[in-house]
């Protein structure tokens, strides 16, 4: 309700929430997430299989303590700047930027975040019929004592 008022997607009203936690648990008020992206926003592109994702970065400013209805704001403003040059390709804005390079981390980032909404999740049970479902246990190996 509150992303409507404001005129948010989910996925902005979801990213805003994200980003306020990070800036809690950082102390930081300059976040920025990353994002994939289709980038299939030709129609030429439409009927194509293959891979055309890209990456956006959308960096948000929480400085003056705002409201999360102006954050939303915000995120919102952010958001649609960026899907607008959603063309230009990851590797060529870091070109143009130059960020200092790091190996250990990611140079615009360091976290990512998406929204994958589920079509037809309603008819899922039904499609499912026959088959028997069982949650699986992730076994890792023990990790070796290196002292």
């Amino acid at each position: 309700m509150l992303g409507q008022q404001e005129s948010t997607t989910l996925f902005m009203t979801l990213t805003a929430a994200f980003q306020v936690l990070l800036s809690r648990y950082s102390g930081q008020t300059d976040i920025a997430v990353g994002t994939p992206i289709a980038n299939r926003n030709h129609a030429d592109l439409e009927g194509l299989i293959g891979f055309f994702v890209n990456t956006l970065v959308l960096r948000t400013h929480l400085s003056g303590n705002p409201t999360f209805q102006e954050l939303l704001k915000r995120v919102r403003k952010v958001t649609l700047d960026a899907y607008a040059h959603q063309d230009v390709p990851f590797e060529q804005l870091l070109e143009l930027l130059q960020p200092e390079r790091d190996l250990s981390r990611a140079p615009l980032f360091q976290v990512m975040v998406g929204l994958q909404q589920e079509t037809g999740a309603a008819n899922a049970p039904s499609s499912l019929q026959g088959l028997q479902l069982a949650e699986a246990l992730s076994k890792r190996a023990p990790r070796p004592n290196l002292t």
